[in-house]
């Protein structure tokens, strides 16, 4: 995460950088700091890892789950990527694709270009039931 500051009538402004893919701007209210945000933004993550773990388990799936801090991201890979190949190799667009799908016909709509899900103080634990309800099923339905 970088910090930044932004010249704005006639004061600094001050905003954090993280991440990649489409800009998603949070904000809090004055005079909190940001930081107010991040216990939410990552008990929310925790809950969607955690259950996404769970669900991948018990449905003897030999996908992967990485989450750093709010962002949460389903790999169709065994384990862990060590690299970029590691990355390149494990895509599977037609996977990809498909959890897509299936989620946004069950009102579920996460990062377009890959299967990334980054918790926002929006988001609400009715969301996360949504979508692991849903990436449940996408799971059991999903032929091995």
């Amino acid at each position: 995460m970088r910090r930044h500051f932004l010249w704005v009538r006639n004061r600094w402004v001050h905003y954090r950088r993280t991440g990649s893919g489409p800009a998603v701007v949070l904000l809090h209210g004055s005079p909190q700091s940001a930081w107010s945000l991040m216990p939410l933004m990552q008990r929310l993550a925790d809950r969607i890892a955690a259950g996404m773990r769970a669900t991948i388990a018990h449905a003897g799936r030999p996908w992967y789950v990485a989450q750093i801090g709010a962002r949460v991201e389903t790999m169709f890979a065994p384990s862990a990527p060590r690299n970029a190949d590691d990355v390149r190799r494990a895509r599977d667009g037609r996977l990809e694709g498909l959890l897509h799908l299936y989620l946004m016909n069950r009102g579920v709509l996460i990062t377009p270009f890959h299967a990334m899900m980054l918790t926002c103080p929006a988001t609400v634990d009715a969301d996360v039931d949504a979508h692991l309800a849903a990436f449940e099923a996408f799971a059991r339905a999903v032929p091995a």
